[in-house]
């Protein structure tokens, strides 16, 4: 998603306790936080990345997993897409950016 006021951050898909407190620093400014989780109901360092981030402010897109949510119960916004693949980020970002709206359902109960 290019837009001209969103500056990425990345970070590895288990995050060391460095690259947490710095995302932390980071989302600290910023209007809004969006993190990408790949099954972070099965990663804690995912899961202590988001649940250090402002809560308000975050927004998370699950790649694969429903479950995430279940572990990452304090944010502003949750989308899931099922898939990492490239052919999902041109209808992502749109939702994103607010041109299209996010219409789909969850398959599953996410019942906690």
């Amino acid at each position: 998603c290019q837009q001209a006021n969103w500056s990425p951050l990345g970070v590895t898909l288990y995050p060391s306790s460095e690259e947490i407190a710095s995302a932390s620093q980071i989302a600290s400014r910023a209007d809004i936080v969006l993190v990408f989780t790949e099954n972070a109901d099965e990663n804690s360092q995912q899961q202590a990345l988001v649940n250090t981030l402002p809560a308000e402010k975050t927004v998370v897109v699950a790649l694969w997993s429903p479950y995430d949510l279940l572990y990452l119960p304090h944010v502003s916004s949750y989308l899931l897409t099922y898939s990492p693949l490239s052919e999902l980020y041109r209808p992502l970002c749109a939702i994103l950016r607010g041109d299209i709206p996010a219409n789909g359902t969850v398959s599953i109960a996410l019942d906690s």
